[in-house]
């Protein structure tokens, strides 16, 4: 085949690559050391440095797993015929075809989704080639020999199963294709898995067309990865225990995931925004939220993270006119906010003003260009009825969340509420659970009433398991 017994040209092409790589972590590394940089605590560097570990580890055995898909002749995953399909056509190594292929996803993301890539992306897409060139080189060639071409691509899936598993777990970006799926899904409003199947459709056809390799592989590819991945992340969490060395590797990295890190005092200084914002690079927590006038600098601090920015619009008493919210989501937006949670005009709401409402709604979700968007309905405030209509209006305006409350009124979350609440828009959207959540057991009983995102600014005493003394 024509990707067997590399040349000596692409043997020197191999070596230079090498070279050139190794110069150029050689001085990034010394640009680094003279660099002034900001001081972070022990733990976190310490936290970083695993992280990062846990991806190369990951993305080694991708590479591994997808050289001996290619050694083994008998078919590839769909990503990677589009990959020898374009090696083959461009006359490049397939190393090189898949830099190219990864490039281009993270330039569509960047330039038409409007998704910045972490450093775990950026690391998937140069080093994965880099491994697949550097193996094709050594291993050896299998066609014709059944059973070791068998083997091969038994082993192959698993590698790229437990590879993928470990890379998700270091939490540092998607991979160029997870991150061109989520885009899409965001942007035309459909369902991920939805998004994934004709990335992979397109990839295959593309592939074909170009020359890549189709066979029983490509089908053992599509049917083993993804219960190999769901094996390798069964067994992570068994040996939660006896994992890789974090800091703070004793916090529930689950509950976490769906915490907005919060500090909306109006006293809040940039100091403490930055403090806010390294807790959650060290916590995985899914968001920090924050006031407008702080998203510039939240977004500064979490660059390279996937932690999230949110910020609040109308807050925290909901009584500015439609106008003026569409008008703070848009700054919003323009400054860098990922998600928007919105006060609703309650007093219109108490008076049966629905349209309104409505109104009100629907111009800020108009307003925020595709981001997510919480409504607030402040509980505490409402009957039981008014709560049913808040929800019903807030589903109807194309909000992706209802929410509590804004922790600056009489009452906050309530289990009862989030029952009400999740029984109202069932599965359509999620449910947001913010004010007076201090500690994990609380935070726990409103996972089981429905809820499915956490608003609070104890999120480090909630994930840790200790007493947290804020009242949001």
């Amino acid at each position: 085949m024509w990707w067997r017994n590399p040349t000596l040209a692409w043997r020197r092409r191999l070596t230079w690559r090498i070279k050139a790589s190794h110069t150029f972590i050689s001085t990034a590394w010394s640009i680094a050391k003279i660099l002034p940089v900001r001081k972070e605590s022990p733990q976190l560097l310490k936290n970083y440095f695993w992280r990062g570990l846990t991806v190369l580890v990951g993305i080694a055995l991708i590479g591994f797993g997808i050289a001996l898909y290619v050694r083994a002749e008998l078919g590839v995953d769909p990503w990677t015929i589009l990959t020898l399909g374009l090696s083959k056509t461009a006359g490049i190594t397939p190393g090189r075809a898949s830099q190219i292929v990864g490039l281009l996803l993270i330039v569509f993301c960047l330039l038409i989704l409007k998704r910045k890539p972490g450093l775990a992306t950026l690391a998937n897409f140069f080093l994965v080639g880099l491994i697949l060139d550097c193996l094709l080189g050594i291993l050896p060639e299998v066609g014709g020999i059944i059973h070791l071409q068998i083997l091969f691509i038994v082993i192959a899936v698993f590698a790229i199963g437990f590879g993928s598993a470990i890379y998700i777990s270091g939490n540092l970006g998607e991979g160029p294709i997870e991150l061109a799926m989520v885009g899409i899904s965001e942007k035309l409003k459909i369902k991920p898995g939805l998004v994934r199947i004709l990335l992979d459709v397109f990839a295959a056809v593309l592939g074909y067309i170009l020359g890549g390799p189709v066979g029983i592989g490509s089908i053992i590819g599509i049917a083993g990865v993804g219960p190999a991945v769901q094996l390798a992340l069964n067994i992570m969490q068994r040996c939660k225990k006896e994992e890789l060395p974090m800091a703070n590797s004793y916090f529930d990295k689950e509950l976490a995931g769906i915490i907005d890190h919060t500090l909306l005092k109006p006293e809040a200084t940039p100091a403490d925004i930055r403090k806010l914002c390294q807790e959650a690079r060290e916590y995985q927590f899914c968001s920090v939220c924050v006031n407008p006038v702080f998203v510039p600098l939240a977004k500064q601090e979490l660059a390279g993270s996937p932690v999230k920015v949110c910020t609040v619009i109308g807050f925290p008493l909901g009584a500015t006119s439609a106008f003026a919210k569409a008008a703070e989501a848009r700054d919003a937006a323009a400054m860098g906010a990922d998600e928007l949670d919105m006060v609703i005009r309650i007093g219109a709401l108490k008076s049966g003003l629905y349209q309104e409402v409505h109104r009100d709604i629907a111009a800020v979700v108009d307003a925020s260009g595709g981001r997510l968007v919480k409504v607030i309905i402040e509980t505490a405030l409402l009957t039981d009825e008014e709560k049913k209509t808040a929800c019903k209006i807030a589903v109807e305006a194309g909000a992706n969340f209802v929410k509590t409350s804004t922790g600056f009124s009489r009452g906050g979350a309530t289990v009862e509420d989030v029952k009400l609440m999740r029984a109202m828009v069932g599965s359509e959207i999620g449910v947001k659970a913010s004010g007076g959540i201090r500690d994990r057991e609380t935070a726990l009983r409103m996972v089981e009433a429905g809820a499915s995102r956490l608003g609070l600014s104890a999120g480090v005493a909630v994930v840790t398991g200790s007493a947290g003394q804020s009242s949001y």
